[in-house]
């Protein structure tokens, strides 16, 4: 069969598209530990005979590029870096937008990831937010070894709190009061402590009055603190927050006086600040109950600021630890500050809202000539960015020469899909349209423009090697327990395609050898795994690319 096709035409349009390419259209990281970086080359290469500059860009802070500007030659390429560099113990999603200053470039690369503590709480916590972290954090918490009120101070007073005992370098017991800064030296007991002229006392952070003193709150050392007599008796049962004014006391940067609602609160000075955020956050998932109704919104707005402001230092870790040891559970909170980010409310048990958010690149597309009658393709990309499912309601375009070719209606969050847009152009013109893709994450448009010609040649269209490179979504997919999977390569090269499971670790090895140029497939067979997500991974040359596929068993 012979086809009429303008060869030259056809070839420069594709690359015209965005004059620039990538190697990959994604990127999967294996798991690693919270606070190590791992990266990966990619390719830009400029297909124009113009010089190009590329921005390259992305949305969330885990991920990184070497390079937020490059210049690239004429039909030459450069090579950036994308970084990962994990948290929190979740699955990270983001997404590399290329685009230039004229629109007419426009490439999305799809990333993902996940961190890992390491510690003891990977097990329950992972990839978990709000009200699920939530309840995991609780059932870690729940049923701790209490002391009773006597022995909690004492352990208190004589031990994790003296600095001569725990570490802050001390030559005689000496207490240091939370909220004044004020010590107590050369005390020989807690009750020596409690009395003349030391006059200490027990500060619990979650006022005793509001679950009626009774136990375990009222021995639950992780909100308990030794501090001044006076210090006490002016924090009374006063909410926290930042006095800003009718300051009535005022003590070594500890405040009595009125929030910005004119709300009576204590503010605590600023060394005790974060100590005061966990311990709250603390005692309101070990007790969910929310006592007296005292852990409020507003508390929470500025607790999770404190969390922040002052990070977690030596001398509460070592505490964390040494209470620890005595009622066998350990404040998440102080390990893991970062809890607080993924949980949306303490006060309620609201989750966080999602949204989608449309992004469509390239801007801009023209076609080269194209003859009449035939027709030529180049690709867009159609992602979202936001955190909930994109749902497609309709493709527009005002000039039915283009027509857009898309095989969903909806793109999960972090995700890009590749649209084939085709332009058959009937008169010897140049042709202008709009493209508009409507959303539930909002609506853009793409300008499009070509020109129609009558310059054509006959080619045979066997064997026609592909033009671009491919990796086709498996079908079917869902699957259980086979499926197949097809990919074009426009070069000869050594091509690898791989299985990983949803923490990176190969499961499969499908294809390893040297190939020719051309179209494959193959047949998968996963009978021996169990069901769940993979990524199935195709390498050839400088070409990466990942799909995710599903197994229901």
């Amino acid at each position: 069969m012979f086809k009429s096709i303008l060869i030259a035409a056809l070839i420069f349009t594709i690359n015209v598209n965005a004059q620039v390419s990538v190697s990959v259209d994604s990127l999967f990281f294996p798991q690693m530990f919270t606070g190590s970086i791992d990266s990966f080359s990619v390719y830009v290469r400029n297909l124009s005979n113009q010089q190009s500059e590329v921005k390259i860009n992305n949305i969330k802070t885990v991920f990184g590029t070497s390079d937020t500007l490059i210049s690239i030659s004429p039909n030459d390429s450069s090579i950036v870096w994308i970084k990962y560099h994990p948290n929190q113990n979740v699955i990270d999603k983001d997404l590399i937008f290329i685009t230039s200053d004229d629109s007419l470039i426009g490439s999305i690369i799809k990333l993902s990831g996940s961190g890992k503590f390491g510690d003891s709480y990977d097990a329950s916590t992972f990839n978990k937010y709000d009200s699920e972290l939530k309840t995991a954090l609780t059932a870690l918490v729940n049923n701790h070894t209490s002391l009773g009120y006597n022995l909690a101070r004492d352990k208190m007073f004589m031990e994790f709190d003296n600095q001569k005992v725990n570490g802050q370098g001390a030559t005689q017991n000496t207490l240091e009061c939370v909220y004044t800064g004020r010590l107590a030296v050369g005390y020989t007991s807690r009750t020596v402590a409690q009395s003349a002229p030391y006059n200490f006392n027990t500060e619990h952070t979650w006022p005793q009055s509001n679950f009626g003193e009774a136990e375990p709150m009222k021995s639950d050392l992780y909100h308990l603190f030794p501090t001044d007599i006076t210090a006490n008796s002016m924090r009374a049962n006063y909410p926290f927050g930042k006095a800003i004014s009718n300051v009535t006391w005022q003590v070594g940067g500890s405040k009595l006086g009125n929030n910005s609602s004119g709300q009576l609160i204590f503010e605590p000075r600023d060394v005790h600040k974060g100590d005061v955020s966990r311990s709250m956050f603390y005692f309101i998932t070990r007790y969910p109950v929310n006592y007296g109704g005292f852990f409020t919104q507003t508390q929470e707005n500025v607790f999770r600021e404190w969390n922040k402001f002052d990070t977690v230092g030596v001398v509460e870790s070592n505490r964390n630890n040494a209470i620890a040891l005595l009622q066998l559970k350990r404040n998440p909170y102080i390990d893991h500050p970062e809890f607080v980010d993924r949980i949306y409310s303490f006060a309620t048990s609201n989750t966080r809202p999602t949204f989608a958010e449309l992004k469509v690149l390239p801007l801009k597309v023209e076609f080269d000539s194209t003859d009449i009658s035939e027709f030529t393709t180049q690709q867009v990309y159609i992602a979202n960015s936001g955190t909930a499912q994109l749902n497609i309601d309709s493709i527009t375009i005002s000039d039915s020469r283009f027509s857009l070719s898309l095989n969903s209606n909806s793109i999960e969050s972090y995700s890009s899909k590749k649209a084939v847009l085709k332009f058959q152009p009937d008169s010897l013109m140049t042709y202008n349209a709009l493209l508009k893709v409507y959303t539930n994450g909002g609506v853009k448009e793409i300008v499009l423009t070509g020109i129609g010609n009558d310059n054509t040649v006959n080619v045979e269209d066997e064997n026609i090697i592909p033009i671009v490179f491919s990796l086709e979504q498996n079908y079917p997919n869902p699957f259980n327990p086979s499926t197949k999977i097809k990919w074009q390569s426009p070069i000869s090269s050594w091509q690898t395609l791989k299985v990983f499971d949803m923490l990176g670790n190969e499961v499969a090895t499908l294809v390893d050898e040297y190939k020719a140029a051309g179209d494959y497939e193959i047949n998968f067979n996963a009978s021996n795994l169990s069901s769940g997500i993979y990524f199935y991974q195709l390498r050839s040359g400088n070409y990466l690319e990942t799909k995710k596929m599903t197994l229901l068993k």
